[in-house]
């Protein structure tokens, strides 16, 4: 097996050994390391496989719920996600709105960021300011809709993405507190509001986070004119 199939969980067992060495004294002979991510590796491409076999099969039955023009059932909240983060600048904006399933915008929320270095540290970092804030509004059953493409998949097929483990763990245990969720990719024609929103961080200066009651009465215009509809979603 070559170096780049197994490079995840090489550097996944070299951060545990580094850990064990530091808090438990204890490190492992470098070929010991590197047998442990090899056969892991294995382990991993070959549940890879029969999984996609499964769903191969699965694909022809499973069936979208049948959903109302919102994109949410009845009882459900539909929570959109966004940032606007550079990594030529030390602030970033973040937003999430909800909508009932109806698609009246219920409540919405804008926070600056700071010290973020990564795209991947500041879409967790979003992920889990959101889910935090719909447990504190008491939500039950809530679908988070974001572009972040490949924290959604690693939610839904863990399997497929090994080096995002330590995001996955984290989040799922924050999910854990709602009734029932979803995460679902969304297309970017339906963030334009919450672009606007996030992006009011660094290019107005707006860094005062709050919670507020409906939509921000500036984006009015877009509002009236919104329309949700299920194809939003993939």
């Amino acid at each position: 097996m070559g170096l780049s199939r197994v490079w995840p969980w090489l550097l996944w067992y070299l951060w545990k050994n580094r850990n064990g060495f530091l808090f438990e004294c204890k490190l492992f002979e470098a070929r010991d390391v590197v047998k442990k991510a090899k056969d892991e590796a294995d382990s991993w491409f070959l549940a890879q496989q029969v999984q996609n076999r499964m769903e191969l099969t699965k694909r022809v039955e499973v069936r979208e719920p049948m959903v109302n023009e919102s994109g949410v059932p009845e009882s459900w909240v539909l929570c959109e996600i966004g940032m606007d983060w550079s990594k030529s600048d030390d602030i970033m904006g973040a937003v999430w709105i909800t909508k009932n399933s109806r698609g009246k915008v219920l409540e919405h929320s804008r926070r600056a960021f700071s010290g973020t270095k990564t795209v991947g540290e500041a879409k967790l970092q979003v992920l889990l300011w959101a889910i935090e804030s719909m447990k504190s509004l008491k939500k039950k059953k809530v679908r988070f809709v974001s572009t972040f493409g490949d924290l959604v998949e690693a939610i839904v097929k863990p399997h497929r993405w090994p080096a995002l483990q330590f995001e996955v763990a984290e989040l799922q245990r924050e999910l854990q507190a709602f009734e029932t969720w979803e995460l679902r990719l969304g297309v970017s024609e339906m963030f334009r509001c919450v672009s606007f929103i996030a992006q009011s961080v660094r290019s107005l200066g707006l860094s005062q986070s709050y919670v507020a009651a409906g939509h921000p009465r500036w984006l009015d215009h877009w509002y009236s004119n919104e329309r949700v509809t299920s194809n939003a979603f993939r």
